[in-house]
């Protein structure tokens, strides 16, 4: 069973990369489905997170980048990713201003690991 979660999320990390934005935006769908149900253990969500955070910088297409920060938003309540995975969206936000309430949620619920081991 884990050999097939991994194969369904390397085709899902597959088509997140896609150059068509329908397929991003699917794939995205999906993805936030995985991170709500907490369907994955914590290094998958975080490279799963990784991956939509890379389509959210890089997405030219504004229902990409919304479709992208819904499936990150989703998965607050299960995964707290670390702050070096997301660090690049909030520049992005920074610089371009768009969708600052998405990003700082993310941002609020991530973790720096060099803090919490310092406790």
């Amino acid at each position: 069973m884990h050999w097939e979660k991994q194969e369904s999320t390397q085709e899902l990390r597959r088509r997140l990369a896609s150059e068509d934005d329908d397929v991003q935006v699917a794939a995205a769908d999906e993805a936030a489905d995985l991170l709500r149900t907490g369907a994955l253990d914590q290094v998958e969500a975080e490279t799963l997170i990784g991956d939509l955070v890379q389509v959210a910088v890089h997405a030219q297409v504004a229902d990409v980048v919304e479709e992208v920060l819904y499936a990150l938003e989703t998965g607050l309540d299960h995964y707290r990713p670390p702050l070096s995975l997301v660090r690049e969206l909030a520049v992005r936000v920074l610089v371009e201003g768009r969708f600052p309430d998405a990003v700082l949620n993310i941002v609020a619920s991530t973790h720096d690991r060099g803090i919490c081991q310092g406790r």
